[in-house]
């Protein structure tokens, strides 16, 4: 019996989503319907949701700290847009934002300047909003998989991973961000992608090797970011 596939929610998935809702609600009001409100009342929405998306994301790629940052954010906002009453003001947030931030940077220096998490998975499946992350895979059967990145980063280390079959597929989107991936000087890379006032490219190694050991296909598209694949 096969193990069911976990539903994970995609970066690519909360930027429809945000847009579907400021669009639907534009309608509305551009056909006269009684909102109550203004569309715009909800920009904070653009906070919460991505702060809700990096709270339930993968134990192993999950960023807390952002993600209460966004929540507390976003809902000061909307709380100052819906509640008259509401009398805090903008500078009373700031020391605490500054706290947070701070905490947050104190907390990755203890941990370690520059760390990578290790990760054994046959398929690669990472998706960030507004954050990111450094990790080492070391799969023996490595399937491909997707990443996805809004206004952030992630460099990844493939090198010590094996690809299944002769072949394997990475579909990645980047919006206003960035991605570096080192792999195998052995592994042939096939650029299929689409960048948009962006880039992709492939760096091989100085030394071009006797034999392929397969082929890495990167499709998908960089818009205002990047993508940059090293052997």
């Amino acid at each position: 019996m096969s193990t069911p596939r976990r539903f994970l929610i995609d970066s690519r998935m909360i930027l429809a989503i945000c847009l579907i809702l400021v669009g639907v609600l534009m309608l509305l009001h551009r056909f006269g319907g009684n909102l109550g409100f203004e569309p715009w009342d909800l920009w904070p929405l653009l906070l919460v949701i991505p702060g809700l998306f990096q709270l339930l994301q993968p134990k192993e790629t999950r960023q807390p700290a952002s993600g209460i940052i966004l929540l507390l954010l976003g809902g000061f906002f909307l709380l100052r847009n819906f509640m008259p009453g509401f009398d805090l003001d903008w500078s009373d947030i700031w020391p605490f934002l500054f706290l947070a931030v701070g905490l947050v940077i104190l907390l990755n220096a203890i941990r370690g300047g520059h760390h990578v998490d290790p990760l054994d998975r046959d398929t690669i499946n990472l998706s960030a909003f507004m954050g990111g992350g450094e990790y080492a895979y070391s799969s023996k059967s490595l399937k491909g998989g997707k990443i996805s990145v809004i206004m952030g980063g992630y460099d990844l280390d493939l090198r010590g991973c094996v690809m299944q079959g002769d072949s394997i597929t990475l579909d990645i989107f980047v919006l206003m961000g960035g991605m570096d991936i080192r792999v195998p000087a052995e592994w042939e890379v096939s650029m299929q992608g689409t960048p948009l006032l962006g880039g992709m490219e492939y760096k091989g190694p100085k030394t071009a090797p006797e034999k392929h050991s397969g082929t890495l296909i990167i499709r998908g598209t960089a818009i205002m970011g990047g993508v940059d694949i090293k052997a």
